[in-house]
């Protein structure tokens, strides 16, 4: 009897699962424009902005991607948009639909295969599920539904990392969904497009935060229409983007005369030369380009209801249609106008200190746009005015030579047969000044350089990329550091800080310790090791030049520096290079003869700095006890 019920209670639940099918099967396909057929059918579970049934009301633009992606004429749609703008969250609704109404193989493609799991954990099964015309199509069967493919029965969905070439290269597709482009290996798409060749009909749909100008997804955006969100002034009817400030970009190179986010500095907003975040937040505006009418954030949903498309690229091929829009469009509280500009204001104080990268990451996650350090930072624009003080006569010692100083680093260029050295100075606030600077014959000459300047013996550091078992030798002697230039290294050296839980970024790696060395002292023998670690080559390249243009703290050299130190901090520009694929980087390269073994032994002493905390080095927003005051640089201007 017992086993009789059971029978049963397995053929009804049979039953039933095939009658959901035969439903599915049997219904006519929805003649509903996308966006429409989602409201309708979609509820948006509690781990979104706004959970409930989905509405494109607030999020007008999402109407544009959803008739662009169902046009048959379009074969791609990229989307290059700030972070948390529900770009992702476009294209799961999108494939809903596909798996309902227009079924066929597709491929959703991630950053990496892990990134794929912990996505289709988090968002695409709840969202299949919560969804009533996807929830019967979804497998039940285990060995049907997997981190890398899922077998709905009305169609296949593979699941990809882009650093993966052989999950690439599988079956072909009709839609493919490329989500976080912007971390995704170089080449990837090239090779994932010729998946799509076998279907007449097949569409690519790219998602993704911006990144570097000229990346692969800055280069299809522009190929593209490049359609910008507008918004329509109620007093006077202008139509314009929602830009953030007047100055030009790489989206927007027209320099405006006003428009954009503004907020009055005065005593109220900037007490004793100081920016109140609280007060800034709260008369921040939203200006007219048109007629310069100010309208507050209590007021944004009135202009989102203006929102409509702008295609800036007319000419554009009509299959290639491409989307833009920033945080300031967007209605979360999160992205308050308000918090905006202190976002901002705290970036710049930050970049001011010479860590920029509180600044890119405003420009592409919260704007949308992509960064180029050429573009915010011109190499031979500034002047070089911070020789203000001399050395001759001066006494180098410490207290006597400036009377900020805290404390003050000696760096080692070792080469074959020479040695160069730069001693600096440096006050608690980052801020120094260059103590002496020269050539050396022997480790001995370096060992009484040292003394001399009376730098102390773990603030004395060597490059060890040339005699490097020497250079580990003396360390271990003497109790010097040992430092190498990782010069392909463009992102820092990533690790978890404890203390906040979180991952940061540095420019430099942990300690590694050499091989023991023995040495012999009062007649007794002593083992030790020296230490040495790796500082990331890009960044620091950058940062240096931003203190030696005057675009950061205060980075003093005297007026009678030698010449030889002026020539060897020229040595370097940064040149701008075409790959064959058609990406545009740019690179540093030697430009004189004269070497720049001087300018290394500053980037050293920057790492220094930096490591020391004299200086911000972390690659994520700290914000300053300080605000020093310095002259504007060129991008103060927002």
């Amino acid at each position: 009897m017992a086993q009789n019920r059971k029978s049963e209670t397995v053929r009804a639940a049979h039953q039933r699962l095939m009658l959901e099918w035969a439903i599915a099967d049997w219904r006519p396909p929805s003649n509903l424009p996308v966006w429409q057929w989602c409201e309708e059918s979609v509820e948006l579970d509690s781990t979104g902005p706004m959970p409930g049934r989905y509405s494109t009301a607030v999020t007008p633009m999402a109407r544009w991607v959803f008739e662009a992606a169902q046009d048959r004429r379009v074969r791609r749609v990229v989307v290059m948009v700030s972070a948390q703008s529900s770009k992702t969250l476009i294209g799961i609704l999108f494939l809903l639909w596909t798996i309902a109404e227009d079924p066929g193989p597709c491929m959703w493609v991630m950053a990496n295969q892990d990134h794929c799991e912990e996505f289709a954990k988090k968002r695409l099964f709840p969202a299949v599920e919560s969804c009533q015309l996807t929830a019967p199509l979804l497998p039940k069967e285990r060995n049907a539904r997997n981190k890398r493919l899922i077998q709905f029965h009305s169609m296949n969905l593979m699941i990809r990392g882009s650093n993966s070439r052989a999950g690439l290269q599988s079956d072909p597709v009709r839609r493919v969904f490329c989500d976080e482009r912007r971390e995704w290996k170089h080449g990837a798409i090239d090779l994932l497009r010729k998946r799509l060749r076998t279907y007449h009909n097949s569409i690519e749909i790219s998602l993704g935060t911006a990144g570097r100008e000229g990346d692969e997804l800055h280069s299809d955006w522009l190929e593209g229409s490049r359609i910008e969100a507008h918004w329509r002034c109620p007093t006077c009817q202008h139509s314009q983007p929602f830009r953030f400030s007047t100055r030009e970009t790489i989206l927007f190179p027209a320099k405006l005369t006003r428009g954009g986010l503004v907020w009055p500095t005065n005593a109220v907003t900037k007490p004793d030369g100081r920016w109140d975040y609280a007060e800034v937040a709260k008369e921040t505006r939203m200006e007219c380009a048109g007629c310069g009418a100010q309208y507050s954030n209590a007021e944004k949903l009135r202009l989102i209801q203006s929102m409509h498309p702008v295609d800036y690229n007319p000419d554009g091929p009509r299959s290639i249609r491409s989307f833009h829009w920033n945080a300031l469009a967007m209605p979360w509280v999160a992205c308050d106008w308000g918090e905006l500009a202190v976002e901002f204001l705290k970036a710049l104080a930050q970049a001011r200190r010479g860590n920029i990268e509180p600044l890119v990451a405003f420009v592409t996650e919260t704007l949308g746009e992509p960064w180029e350090e050429a573009t915010f930072f011109p190499q031979d624009a500034a002047a070089i005015t911070l020789a203000d003080y001399t050395t001759a006569g001066a006494d180098p010692a410490p207290g006597k030579f400036w009377d900020r100083e805290h404390t003050r680093f000696m760096a080692v260029d070792v080469q074959l047969d020479q040695f160069w050295f730069v001693a600096r100075a440096f006050a608690g606030d980052g801020t120094s000044r260059l103590v002496a600077c020269g050539r050396l014959d022997t480790f001995a000459d370096v060992r009484q350089m040292q003394l001399d300047l009376r730098v102390e013996d773990t603030r004395t550091v060597l490059d060890r990329r040339y005699r490097s078992d020497e250079v580990d030798e003396h360390c271990a002697l003497f109790g010097w550091q040992g430092m190498i230039g990782d010069n392909k290294r463009r992102d820092g050296f990533p690790r978890y800080d404890a203390a906040t839980r979180r991952k940061i970024v540095l420019p430099y790696s942990t300690w590694t310790y050499t091989k023991p060395f023995v040495f012999e002292r009062d007649r007794e023998k002593v083992t030790r090791r020296g230490r040495w670690f790796s500082w990331a080559g890009e960044p620091i390249k950058d940062r240096l030049q931003r203190l030696f243009t005057g675009r950061g703290l205060y980075w003093g050299f005297p007026d009678d520096v030698s010449q030889k130190w002026r020539d060897q901090m020229g040595g370097e520009r940064l040149k701008q290079k075409t790959l064959p694929n058609g990406k545009i980087v740019h690179e540093w390269v030697e430009v004189r003869r004269a070497g720049t073994h001087l300018r290394v032994c500053e980037r050293m002493i920057l790492v220094c700095a930096i490591a020391d905390r004299l200086m911000d080095g972390e690659g994520w927003m700290k914000e300053s006890g300080t605000e020093v005051r310095l002259p504007e640089p060129s991008y103060a201007k927002w």
